[in-house]
């Protein structure tokens, strides 16, 4: 089932049923004003804020009205396609077979994580359709040169200045420069703990159409035509 896509600030909104939804995999639990929602033929339990975050704070956060945090414990249960260039993306309940560099998926709370390469290492890093920037950690990111500062946001911080780079990130054989910040303290420790080097953020679906399978464990990155 398709269902339309808007970008806003770098993230993903959906319209669902006259509802404004917004689409992260990096955040275990979806929140909503109600307690369930029906989706795709489907009761899910939503809980009414992740670290203190409701919609209302996301609406006031991102600059637009939004209804739904859909977090990775639904997005989990479906394949699904994110499609830019149609301004779709497409919940698959059968398993399509896309073609593209197809890579596994590991994952902490439901959330998806990725391996990737910069700096000619082999790394971990969430793969967060909630976050406008990707980020590294602060040692990896004396490599590179500082552009500017941007602002961000992040559950339980709240709003914050970092410092952003042009990192090359190779994805299997596919290699994107990504715009990458780096995390307050607190939240690069969180990483650390989860055994992470980084955040994988929206700026990839600019590139690529991206199949996830989290039943199956795998993404699926496929360039989109020139």
């Amino acid at each position: 089932m398709q269902f339309p896509l808007t970008l806003i600030s770098g993230h993903l909104i959906l319209e669902i049923e006259g509802q404004k939804v917004l689409v992260d995999t990096g955040a275990p639990s979806s929140v909503g004003r109600a307690s369930r929602w029906s989706f795709l033929g489907r009761e899910h339990p939503l809980t009414r804020d992740y670290l203190g975050v409701t919609p209302a704070v996301l609406s006031e956060l991102v600059g637009t009205h939004i209804d739904l945090l859909l977090g990775a414990d639904i997005l989990g249960q479906f394949p699904f396609v994110v499609d830019t260039r149609r301004n779709s993306i497409t919940f698959c309940l059968a398993e399509p077979q896309p073609t593209g560099i197809e890579l596994p998926l590991t994952f902490l709370r439901g959330i998806p994580i990725v391996t990737v390469t910069y700096g000619e290492q082999a790394r971990s890093a969430f793969l967060d359709t909630g976050a406008m920037l990707s980020y590294i950690r602060r040692e990896s990111a004396r490599s590179y040169t500082q552009l500017r500062e941007e602002s961000d946001f992040y559950p339980g911080i709240g709003r914050f200045r970092t410092p952003v780079y042009r990192v090359p990130v190779e994805f299997g054989s596919e290699a994107l420069p990504l715009t990458c910040g780096v995390l307050p303290e607190p939240l690069e420790m969180s990483l650390l703990t989860a055994n992470a080097q980084g955040i994988i953020g929206t700026e990839i679906f600019e590139t690529f159409l991206v199949y996830f399978s989290m039943p199956t464990s795998r993404v699926v990155l496929s360039r989109h035509a020139a």
